[in-house]
């Protein structure tokens, strides 16, 4: 199963990611405000994700063609 290897990286990165977005949580609940920039980057980081949600649901409507 050669897709198990891209999913464990997969399911790694997304463990780094969830880690950060609760760092950024800390930082702008006690740390320091958000600002325009940081607003502009959650918006990035938004619009990033909106469009790997859409390429994971594609996988699901690949066929096999081999």
């Amino acid at each position: 199963m050669k897709s198990l290897y891209p999913f464990a990286d997969i399911m790694t990165l997304m463990n780094k990611i969830e880690n950060n977005v609760v760092k950024l949580q800390t930082i702008y609940t006690s740390e320091e405000e958000r600002t325009a920039t940081d607003d502009s980057l959650i918006d990035s980081f938004l619009a990033r994700a909106s469009e790997l949600s859409t390429a994971a649901s594609a996988l699901k409507g690949i066929t096999f063609g081999g």
